[in-house]
C-alpha cells in the first residue's frame, strides 16, 4: 500500500469526491462513459475496501456522513446502477464497523429511508441483511421492539397500494416474509399494530 495515496484518500475533502461520484446524478446525458461508469465504480471499491482511515473518515466526519446517507433522502426511485454502489458501500461498512454503522443507523432512522427505495433491487437486499446483522449484534427481542417502535411492519404494509408499481409489491412482499420467518417471537404479534 501506498501511504501518501492512502493519505490523501483518508482526507475528508478526498472522501467527500468519493460520495459524490457515487451518489450524485449526473447533470446531464453528456458525459462520457467513464464518468457515468468507470468512476463511480472505481470511488465505490475505494470506499467499501477495508482500509481503517478512509472508513473512520466516512463514519466519524459528520459531512462524510451527512452525503452518504443523504442520497437516501431523494424522492424514489433511485438509479439502480447509484443504488447498487450505495449499497455495496454500506455492506462494506456493515462487515467493517458493525457497531458504528448500526449506531448511525439506528439515529438517523435509516432503515426506514431504506425502505421508502424497495423499488431499487439493491435496497431489496440489502435490508434483510442489516435486518439480520441487528440482530446478531442486539438480540431478537430488542430487534422485534425495535421494529414496534418504528412501525415497520405498518409501514411496509401501507407500500402494498396499487398506487406503488408491481417491484415494489414484490419486494416488500419479500422483506415481509423475511421479518416474519426471522424474528418470530412472543413479540411478534405487536409487529402490525
Amino acid at each position: 500500500r501506498n501511504p501518501n495515496l492512502l493519505l490523501f484518500l483518508s482526507k475528508p475533502d478526498s472522501v467527500l469526491q468519493l460520495i459524490d461520484m457515487v451518489v450524485s446524478e449526473l447533470p446531464n446525458a453528456t458525459a462520457g462513459d467513464e464518468r457515468v461508469y468507470k468512476y463511480p465504480f472505481i470511488a465505490c471499491e475505494v470506499l467499501r475496501q477495508d482500509i481503517p482511515s478512509i472508513t473512520s473518515t466516512l463514519l466519524s466526519v459528520p459531512a462524510c456522513t451527512e452525503r452518504f446517507l443523504g442520497f437516501l433522502e431523494q424522492a424514489p426511485p433511485l438509479s439502480d446502477l447509484r443504488a447498487g454502489y450505495f449499497c455495496r458501500i454500506f455492506l462494506g461498512l456493515l462487515a467493517k464497523q458493525p457497531q458504528q454503522t448500526l449506531k448511525l443507523v439506528e439515529q438517523r432512522r435509516t432503515i426506514l429511508k431504506m425502505v421508502r427505495h424497495l423499488g431499487s433491487f439493491p435496497f431489496a437486499e440489502l435490508l434483510p441483511l442489516l435486518l439480520e446483522q441487528y440482530e446478531a449484534l442486539t438480540n431478537r427481542t430488542y430487534i422485534t421492539q425495535w421494529m414496534v417502535a418504528n412501525r415497520l411492519v405498518p409501514v411496509l404494509l401501507g407500500m402494498l397500494t396499487p398506487l406503488q408499481p408491481p417491484k415494489v409489491h414484490a419486494n416488500v412482499v419479500s422483506l415481509l416474509v423475511h421479518i416474519i420467518s426471522r424474528m418470530a417471537s412472543p413479540l411478534s404479534p405487536m409487529l402490525i399494530m
